[in-house]
C-alpha cells in the first residue's frame, strides 16, 4: 500500500462532474475534525458555474493546502495522477462511460469513483466493491475517509474491456505511427482529373479555374465539359480560357445541352487520372484543396471523399471587396438512416477512384433533373463503398439565384433519384414506404397555406385574448 499525500478532483469543475459532492464531502470530514491531505483540483473551469468562488466559500474549515490545474491535457492530467501518492477521485454524476476511469484503469493509477451510469460494468466485481462510492456526499466522505493514510490497489478492469483499453493506448500512442504510414502513403502522388462543368457563366468559370491553377498539388489534369452555351460571350470567353491553358494540356470539350449528370459523366470518360475530382464552374478551391483531399483518401483507404466548405455571395472571388463569406456547410457522412431525406455525405465536389465511378456506373443523365450526385452517393453508401467525408472547409461554395440548384426544373424526380438505390429489391409495398413519407406533410402544408381566417374569427380571437388579458 502506498501512503497518501493528496486528493485529486479529476473532472471539469462543475456540478455534473460531481464538484458540489466532492466539496460537500470535504466539510463533512472536516466538521468531524479529519485531518485532510493536500487537495488538487485537476480540471477545466466552466463559464456556467464559479467552481473558484465556491471552493473558497467552503475550504475555511477544511485546514490544508489547496491547488488548481486546469490547463493540464489528458496527456498531462494522466502523467500527474501518476506520480506517487496521489488519489484520483471521479464522483461525475452523469457519465455513462466515463473516460477517467478508462485512463486510470490504462494507467494504473489508484482512484475511487461514483457508481453511476455504466461505471460499474468496467471494472473487475472485486474492485467495484472497493472503488466505487454511491453518488452522495455521505458516501464518498466515507470512502475518503479509508484513504487517508493508504491508497487503495488500482482498480482492476473487466474482461471486456482488454480490448478497450488496448484501442485506447493505440489511440494515445499514434503519433509515431501516423507519421511512419503518412511519410508511406505519398511516396508516389496519383494523378487527379480535375473535372469541370461549365454552363453560360464563363466569368465564374475564370475564377474556378484561377483557384485550379494555384493548386499546392501539382500531377493532376483537367478537362472542362461546357454543356452546350450558345451566348457569344460565352464561346469567346472559352475561347480565350482554353488559349490560357493550352500549354498545360487542359482539355476543354463542348457538347449539346443534356444537363450536369452527362457533362460530369463526359468528363469522366476522357480523364486519365487514377482519381476523378468532380468540381463545379461557380465554385473556388482553397489552395491546398487537392492536396488534402489526396492525402487522406491514400492514408485512410477511402475510395470516395467530400468534404466541408464555406458558403460566400457575390460576383467576386472570396475575401475580396465584391463578395461575402457565410457559414460553413456540414455533412455527417454515410449514415443510411438520414440519406433517404436528407444530403448527408456532401456537394458535387467529391475525390473519387477512377475505377470505382466506372464500376457504378457514373452518373444517371436526366435533363433539367437535380441530384444526380446524391443518388450516385446513396449508391455507394448501399453498395457498402468506403465513403467518407472530410469535416475541414476545402473550398468556397457560391450561392447564387444562378446556380443549378435554382434552375432546377423538375425537383419530385430528383427526390425520387435520392432514394431509388434503396429502393432495389424492395416488393411494391415497401417501396412505398419511402415513395410515400413526406405526402402527408407536403398536404399538410397545402392546407394551412390555403386557409384565411374570416374577419368573424379574428374578431373572436382577439376578444378572447383581451378578455385574457383583462381577468
Amino acid at each position: 500500500m502506498s501512503v497518501t499525500r493528496e486528493w485529486v478532483f479529476f473532472g471539469r469543475l462543475e456540478p455534473r462532474k460531481g464538484i458540489i459532492l466532492f466539496v460537500n464531502a470535504l466539510n463533512t470530514l472536516s466538521v468531524k475534525g479529519i485531518k485532510l491531505p493536500k487537495i488538487t483540483f485537476l480540471g477545466g473551469l466552466s463559464h456556467r458555474f464559479d467552481a473558484r468562488k465556491f471552493i473558497e466559500e467552503n475550504q475555511g474549515n477544511w485546514k490544508t493546502k489547496i491547488e488548481y490545474r486546469s490547463n493540464f491535457n489528458s496527456l498531462e492530467a494522466v502523467e500527474y495522477l501518476s506520480r506517487d501518492g496521489r488519489l484520483a477521485i471521479i464522483p461525475a454524476l452523469l457519465e455513462n462511460s466515463p473516460i477517467a476511469v478508462y485512463e486510470c484503469l490504462a494507467a494504473r493509477i489508484p482512484f475511487i469513483a461514483a457508481d453511476t451510469g455504466g461505471t460499474s460494468e468496467l471494472l473487475d466485481k472485486k474492485s467495484v466493491e472497493k472503488i466505487l462510492f454511491k453518488p452522495n456526499h455521505i458516501s464518498l466522505a466515507s470512502k475518503l475517509a479509508v484513504h487517508i493514510k493508504e491508497l487503495p490497489c488500482p482498480g482492476i478492469k473487466h474482461e471486456r474491456l482488454r480490448k478497450s483499453i488496448k484501442v485506447w493506448e493505440q489511440w494515445h500512442g499514434q503519433e509515431h505511427l501516423v507519421s511512419i504510414k503518412k511519410t508511406k502513403s505519398i511516396a508516389v502522388l496519383p494523378l487527379i482529373s480535375i473535372c469541370v462543368t461549365h454552363y453560360e457563366r464563363p466569368e465564374l468559370l475564370d475564377q474556378a479555374l484561377n483557384s485550379i491553377d494555384r493548386q499546392s498539388y501539382k500531377n493532376f489534369e483537367v478537362i472542362i465539359v461546357d454543356d452546350g452555351s450558345v451566348s457569344d460571350n460565352t464561346l469567346k470567353a472559352l475561347k480565350i480560357y482554353e488559349d490560357r491553358y493550352k500549354d498545360r494540356g487542359w482539355q476543354f470539350i463542348y457538347q449539346e445541352n443534356r444537363y450536369v449528370g452527362a457533362a460530369r459523366n463526359t468528363a469522366a470518360r476522357n480523364a486519365s487520372g487514377d482519381y476523378l475530382l468532380f468540381f463545379d464552374d461557380d465554385n473556388v478551391m482553397m489552395q491546398d484543396m487537392v492536396d488534402k483531399l489526396v492525402r487522406a483518401a491514400i492514408f485512410s483507404g477511402i475510395d470516395c471523399l467530400t468534404c466541408s466548405s464555406i458558403r460566400f455571395s457575390g460576383v467576386g472571388e472570396p475575401n475580396t471587396a465584391e463578395s461575402k463569406l457565410g457559414t460553413q456547410i456540414r455533412f455527417m457522412g454515410p449514415a443510411k438512416a438520414w440519406a433517404t431525406k436528407v444530403n448527408i455525405v456532401g456537394d458535387a465536389t467529391c475525390l473519387i477512384k477512377t475505377s470505382l465511378f466506372k464500376k457504378y456506373g457514373g452518373y444517371t443523365e436526366r435533363y433539367r433533373t437535380g441530384k444526380d450526385d446524391i443518388e450516385f452517393y446513396s449508391k455507394l453508401i448501399f453498395e457498402k463503398v468506403k465513403i467518407s467525408y472530410y469535416p475541414d472547409p476545402l473550398y468556397y461554395y457560391r450561392t447564387s439565384k444562378n446556380s443549378m440548384k435554382e434552375r432546377n426544373h423538375f425537383q419530385e424526380e430528383g427526390e425520387f433519384r435520392q432514394i431509388s438505390p434503396y429502393l432495389k429489391g424492395l416488393d411494391s409495398e415497401d417501396k412505398s414506404l419511402l415513395l410515400f413519407r413526406k405526402q402527408q406533410k407536403e398536404n399538410n402544408k397545402a392546407k394551412a397555406a390555403k386557409y384565411k381566417p374570416g374577419i368573424i374569427q379574428k374578431t373572436m380571437r382577439r376578444l378572447r385574448k383581451f378578455v385574457r388579458v383583462k381577468v
